[in-house]
């Protein structure tokens, strides 16, 4: 059907009159912004029908459909016919049919496909919005945008925990090219936090501690906050590995990893990691929050780790544990239109030359001096660093200024950094921080070229007193439908890796 061009004026003219016709009581109540074609009300002007290029804006969503109705005593919404729902951070939602309590946010909606601002694609027969909980049933997941997928995942249910931010996917087979490969039956994933996952996809790769290596995962579930996955693999240098990886995550801000493997070469490495984090999050939307895991910002973050592991540089030569302590709080609204960054860690560490204990403070302010455009801006950071070890009571202060051009244009994304030394005294006993962190004026430079179905990535941080370089990496990538094929060298950790990946979920 041929829509007729008529001015923005007149639209919304016609939506005043609309509206203005209807009983000043209920128009003052609507919890939501109205815009239709026909509008119309029935059981004693307790109901409200709306049909026609319906567009309702509700928290941060656009809501858009052919019919809706708005029963005002129950305080429920129904749509159907072409019904999308678009939020703030681009992504949709497409159904046959909603319906929804705007109280309460519990519902139903049917036939949906989600689309994310990660380019995943999660279709379902039907989503249950219950008040702790979404639930949705016979899924399939994938990020190809084609037709036929190359990939995707068929699950039973995928169960969303609204207070733990826990996702538990069951009875999974990853598909390729429609064939069965892979059999999950609990995969689970903590939307909050990436790292407290039992996430079951197969790794294969290269790289100069294992050589070729491989491994596979297995996933379960023992509770809606206590999950993990077993693994067993193989590695050219090291030989057979197995173990498991547990997490408890009681709430969306807090984890417990317990990390137990076994080496066949070199023995036992693992650890626990406790991680807290106190979020904002960007908007009060709530139904495709919990689905597409928006973007929060992280106020307060406080970590400790305590692992056996085996340093990639000194293989055979050196095994440490890092019990740490870390710290970190950001504050978006500083002096000057700044933001202020503040870590402080508390740890022992061990390298081939040297152990001890570190304390580290960290703080750096930001500031966004000017923006060209939408994708450039010119950002100035004030770092200053301060770093005590004992027993040998050895001091590393340190004052820098990074001065970063930040540049997006066609197929380039580039940054460069200038930063300058202002102050400087003492040095760090340990190899891993002057390999890792300024101790010289520097030009740095981070860019990747998109030549698609090719990436080129290269970053290098060259030191202009002494004449060298402190990092050079680089990788190329290569794109193949839903698959990427990867290949890098990191001259920071003399690491050379080649692995084939599909994207995390």
């Amino acid at each position: 059907m041929k829509r007729s061009i008529i001015s923005p004026t007149f639209t919304a003219l016609c939506v005043l009159f609309l509206l203005a016709c209807l009983p000043h009581a209920l128009v003052a109540s609507l919890p939501f912004e109205l815009e239709a074609d026909h509008i119309e009300m029935k059981n004693n002007e307790q109901e409200l029908h709306a049909s026609g290029n319906v567009i309702i804006n509700y928290k941060t969503y656009i809501i858009e459909s052919e019919n809706a109705i708005f029963i005002k005593q129950k305080n429920n919404l129904f749509f159907s016919k072409n019904v999308r729902i678009s939020d703030m951070n681009q992504n949709t939602l497409l159904a046959n049919a909603i319906q929804l309590n705007i109280e309460s946010d519990i519902g139903t909606i049917s036939g949906a496909t989600i689309q994310t601002n990660r380019n995943f694609i999660i279709k379902a027969k039907k989503i249950n919005l219950k008040k702790d909980a979404i639930l949705l049933e016979q899924c399939t997941l994938t990020s190809c945008t084609s037709t036929e997928p190359e990939w995707h995942v068929q699950s039973s249910t995928i169960a969303i925990d609204k207070v733990t931010g826990l996702i538990n996917s069951k009875d999974n087979i990853l598909y390729f090219y429609n064939i069965p490969i892979f059999l999950v039956p609990d995969y689970s994933q903590n939307m909050s936090q990436e790292d407290a996952t039992n996430q079951p996809t197969p790794e294969l790769g290269y790289n100069q501690i294992d050589s070729v290596y491989g491994n596979i995962y297995l996933g379960y579930v023992v509770s809606k906050n206590t999950l993990g996955k077993v693994g067993i693999g193989l590695s050219q240098n090291r030989g057979f590995r197995y173990g498991a990886t547990h997490v408890y995550a009681p709430n969306s801000n807090e984890s417990v990893t317990l990390k137990t493997y076994h080496i066949n070469q070199t023995g036992f490495e693992g650890g626990v990691i406790y991680n807290w984090k106190h979020s904002e999050n960007v908007s009060d939307a709530l139904i495709l929050d919990s689905i597409t895991n928006q973007p929060t910002k992280e106020t307060f973050t406080a970590e400790f780790q305590a692992q056996y592991t085996f340093d990639n540089i000194y293989y055979n030569e050196l095994v440490h544990a890092i019990p740490e302590l870390k710290l970190t709080l950001f504050h978006p609204s500083f002096y000057l239109n700044s933001s202020l960054d503040t870590m402080l860690s508390i740890g022992h560490f061990q390298d081939r030359h040297h152990k001890g204990n570190r304390q580290k403070i960290h703080l750096a302010s930001n500031k966004i001096l000017k923006e060209f455009g939408q994708n450039s801006f010119l950002k100035n950071q004030l770092n200053l660093n301060g770093s005590y070890y004992s027993p040998n009571k050895h001091h590393w202060n340190r004052i820098y200024n990074s001065l970063t051009l930040s540049h997006q244009w066609s197929i380039l994304q580039s940054q460069t950094t200038l930063t300058k030394l202002l102050y400087q005294h003492g040095k760090s006993p340990f190899i891993f921080d002057t390999i890792n962190e300024v101790s010289d004026d520097e030009i740095g430079l981070t860019s990747s070229i998109n030549l698609n179905p090719l990436v080129l990535i290269f970053q290098l941080d060259y030191q202009m007193n002494l004449k060298s370089f402190r990092n050079i990496s680089y990788a190329l990538e290569w794109h193949f439908q839903c698959w990427t094929f990867g290949v890098g060298v990191n001259t920071v950790w003399n690491e050379i890796f080649i692995g084939v990946s599909i994207p995390d979920f």
